[in-house]
């Protein structure tokens, strides 16, 4: 006798940096039974870095300028047969301080959107999405004012998104209503520095967890 298939959610992701402090390899694993769900693994040349997930199923292409920031994102996704099923191209515009203030997204055939950011006092504050056919919508940040954001790295060495918060993001909410969307904490190492974020939604059971080494 079968049983249904139960999917197994994302309960974590761990980080691991090369030499030079740039990822070369993401891993996420189960809530379940911590059994591993993927890996992106990254590789470097020149002014472009790249990653492709373990099942092929995806890869990423970011074109970086002279101080890492990528100017350009290429994600492609592909089936189990290894037709490319659709392309998502970003192209982002950084201030003088280096950071994130806009990100211009298109995905052929799905339309696209246009992300400006906000940032005060070394923080990004509020971003508005605003997408092809013309709807928008706006959240908010907040951050642990008194916690220094160590974390910095997976802002500009992952993600690629040039200077990062000064401060750990402590929540994000609606920007029309007000309401909390998502809350972050912090588990800390003997140094102070935070070895895992948990981020949740109010009133749901779930949960995302990325640990640090």
């Amino acid at each position: 006798m079968s049983g249904k298939q139960h999917k197994k959610s994302f309960g974590e992701e761990r980080i691991e940096y090369n030499a030079n402090g740039f990822p070369s390899k993401r891993t996420i694993v189960a809530e379940e039974d911590g059994s591993i769900l993927n890996e992106l693994i990254f590789s470097y040349s020149g002014n472009k870095a790249t990653y492709e997930t373990k099942n092929g199923k995806q890869k990423g292409e970011y074109q970086l300028d002279d101080k890492g920031r990528a100017t350009q994102e290429i994600i492609s996704n592909y089936d189990s047969d290894g037709k490319l099923m659709n392309r998502l191209i970003s192209k982002r515009t950084y201030s003088a301080e280096g950071y994130l203030i806009k990100e211009e997204v298109q995905v052929p055939l799905f339309g696209g959107y246009e992300n400006v950011n906000s940032w005060e006092n070394g923080n990004l504050i509020k971003s508005v999405l605003t997408y092809s056919d013309g709807s928008s919508s706006t959240s908010n940040y907040e951050y642990y004012t008194d916690k220094t954001n160590q974390l910095e790295s997976i802002h500009s060495r992952i993600e690629f998104k040039g200077t990062a918060p000064k401060n750990l993001i402590k929540s994000e909410l609606d920007g029309e209503t007000g309401k909390v969307v998502r809350t972050y904490v912090y588990e800390y190492d003997a140094a102070g520095k935070p070895k895992k974020k948990t981020a949740t939604k109010p009133g749901s059971p779930s949960s995302y967890t990325a640990s640090y080494s």
